[in-house]
């Protein structure tokens, strides 16, 4: 019965931490939130839960942790270049 509740507590700790990283790159892609602080949030919320999962479980495999990592950084570097992005020079 534990290791149920454990696997059931994981999948939504997972679900969680892939739907902060979607709705970050949702957000940025759009534009309707500052671009760093997308990035420095999702990174942050993947980290914790990738900690969390990773610190007790033994259902989750590390793999799915290392792929949200990797949306992270994805998400990172989209951050980066959305925050110095130069506009366009208007034409004369």
């Amino acid at each position: 019965m534990s290791e149920s509740i454990t696997l059931i507590i994981s999948v939504a700790l997972v679900a969680i931490g892939i739907i902060s990283v979607a709705s970050a790159f949702w957000n940025l892609y759009r534009g309707t939130a500052k671009p760093i602080r997308t990035g420095v949030e999702s990174i942050i919320t993947v980290l914790f839960f990738g900690l969390a999962i990773t610190s007790w479980n033994t259902h989750i495999p590390v793999v799915l942790w290392w792929f949200m990592a990797a949306g992270a950084s994805l998400l990172a570097g989209a951050t980066v270049i959305s925050a110095v992005k130069v506009p366009e020079a208007g034409r004369r």
